[in-house]
């Protein structure tokens, strides 16, 4: 088929079918069969569970129970309007497909943008496959955050801010370009940031276009309308994030760091841009930015094929700044640390909170050089023919045999233990503490206890959002109540349960060593001679009611 007569329909046809083969299972995914390989995975199924009975006030009275607790750093705004969903869908199923439409909508919405600065079908195919099939969509897919994909809104935002910094932008381009921007802020704050990117790059490069072209005019319209709407959005956005706790002093401190240094490990490195490795998905969470090597070489010569086009020195550079801002390399001095310079600025600052995982600052490089990228390999087509086709085989190459994402994605099995169904109240989970591994081991810890919660629907203790135990209310009953059961303390145990209003244990048994299994099995059978016990779940739970 020629690229003349490519029809507009078929590329959301490739794109979903591409999308269904790249995050399968998921189109088939369920309440029972969960796909996606990290612990954050369950944790977006409850908020997607819990956003009906959040309140303006993002107060959840189900968890941290007994007094609730508050929300007010949520991850994505966007999700909001998708959590009514869950209801008849189920959180397993509606997280799948969102993974499927995310896919597909993002990669179509990066095309539409590829084709806006010149690039034609099937070329223009390559911006899709770089942008919603690429390294960091990898790593959002397999850590369970769907709604950073979901985000058709950075690729139009780019495309009407295009359209408006250049000669003959108008007011409404501006204003819906505004739009757009704050769309993709709410989609996620890291997406709001690689937006800004784009707009502070495109904006100057359409300010110097209209000096060389006219003397030194400043695009204000267009520029203003858009200010004017995103200042709707993104200050009460920022008033809320700088009004509620953070967990950046959490984190580094955990780890015996600075701050720069804490960021540092959250940046992209030769291994992370390179490309996946067989302990990345073990050890490091699955935290890669890897680049396309088609998009990469199709970049590098865009000054040679694009010579004389206008507008291909903007993209470039956004696209180069895309790459600077999340690398760890040291390119500022020697003082500021090992980081860009412009986060080695704020790296000791509270700002620092808002940045945690410089990576994702990428999705900037992997939409604007995506976009160059499908540009370019259109111009090499009109002079090399029939040759060019070869690039589109290669991108979808490396989607498959590189990123990997089918192979490296791990359907899980959770259904929810009928145990947790035999009693009325508030539930406690009793799970073992892990030390040496206290982030990975408790995080999954805290997210099964809150992804239970979606089918019982009783208040937990635990902090559904922080990933880390010294910020889950949890893990300081539990300890109490485990040092009790294992000296045989059962008042002590009957007394916290009754303070805190608590009269459901729900011991995870397969989790302990068998010795400390039997002591707490036997302690707490002293307060519950006939605990309702499942095993349907895949685990072995055993629900304890205490009465007073």
């Amino acid at each position: 088929m020629s690229a003349a007569r490519w029809p507009r329909w078929l590329t959301p046809v490739v794109f979903a079918l591409l999308a269904c083969a790249w995050t399968w299972p998921a189109v088939v995914a369920g309440d029972t069969l969960l796909v996606g390989r990290n612990f954050d995975l369950p944790g977006t199924l409850w908020f997607l569970d819990a956003i009906p009975r959040l309140g303006l006030d993002l107060n959840d009275p189900l968890t941290g129970h007994p007094g609730g607790h508050a929300y007010g750093r949520p991850d994505s705004f966007t999700l909001f309007a998708l959590g009514p969903l869950a209801d008849w869908i189920g959180v397993g199923r509606l997280h799948g497909w969102l993974q499927v439409l995310g896919v597909t909508v993002s990669a179509w919405a990066a095309e539409a943008f590829a084709r806006e600065v010149g690039a034609r079908a099937p070329w223009s195919l390559l911006a899709g496959l770089g942008f919603a099939f690429g390294g960091l969509a990898t790593t959002v897919l397999l850590e369970g955050h769907v709604y950073h994909l979901l985000n058709p809104w950075l690729p139009l935002f780019g495309m009407m801010w295009w359209r408006a910094t250049r000669p003959g932008g108008t007011v409404r381009q501006g204003l819906i370009a505004g739009v757009l921007f704050s769309l993709t802020l709410l989609s996620s704050g890291y997406l709001g940031m690689a937006g800004a990117v784009v707009a502070v790059c495109f904006a100057a490069g359409g300010l110097g276009r209209w000096w060389r072209d006219g003397g030194p005019q400043l695009p204000w319209r267009p520029l203003l309308a858009a200010a004017a709407v995103v200042a709707l959005v993104a200050v009460p956005y920022l008033l809320l994030f700088l009004g509620s706790e953070g967990q950046d002093i959490t984190d580094y401190q955990r780890f015996g760091v600075s701050r720069t240094e804490f960021l540092r490990t959250r940046s992209a490195n030769l291994v992370r841009l390179a490309g996946p490795t067989w302990s990345l998905d073990t050890y490091d969470h699955s935290n890669a930015m890897t680049l396309s090597a088609t998009v990469l070489a199709l970049v590098m010569v865009t000054p040679w094929v694009l010579r004389g086009r206008r507008g291909w020195g903007t993209l470039l550079a956004t696209a180069a700044v895309g790459l600077i801002l999340p690398l760890g390399t040291e390119l500022g001095s020697p003082e500021l640390g090992t980081l860009p310079l412009p986060l080695a600025l704020v790296s000791e600052t509270r700002l620092s909170e808002f940045i945690r995982f410089p990576m994702r600052l990428g999705w900037a490089w992997m939409l604007v050089a995506s976009v160059l990228a499908a540009w370019t390999a259109t111009v090499l087509a009109d002079r090399a023919g029939a040759r060019a086709w070869v690039l589109v085989p290669l991108a979808l190459v490396e989607v498959f045999a590189i990123h990997a994402l089918p192979e490296r994605q791990r359907s899980q099995l959770a259904a929810v233990p009928s145990a947790y169904d035999a009693h009325e109240g508030a539930i406690l989970d009793l799970y073992p503490e892990a030390p040496a591994r206290e982030y990975e081991l408790n995080a999954w810890f805290a997210a099964w206890a809150c992804y239970y919660q979606t089918g019982h629907d009783r208040p937990i203790a635990d902090d559904c959002v922080g990933t880390h135990s010294m910020r889950n209310p949890r893990i300081d009953k539990e300890r109490q109540l485990i040092a009790a059961l294992l000296r045989d303390d059962v008042a002590t145990v009957r007394q916290l349960s009754a303070d805190w209003d608590t009269p459901v244990l729900v011991l995870h048994a397969d989790l302990y060593p068998q010795g400390d299994r039997d002591r707490l099995m036997e302690a707490l059978s002293r307060l519950d001679p006939s605990p309702a016990t499942s095993t349907d779940g895949g685990e072995h739970v055993i629900a304890y009611e205490i009465q007073p």
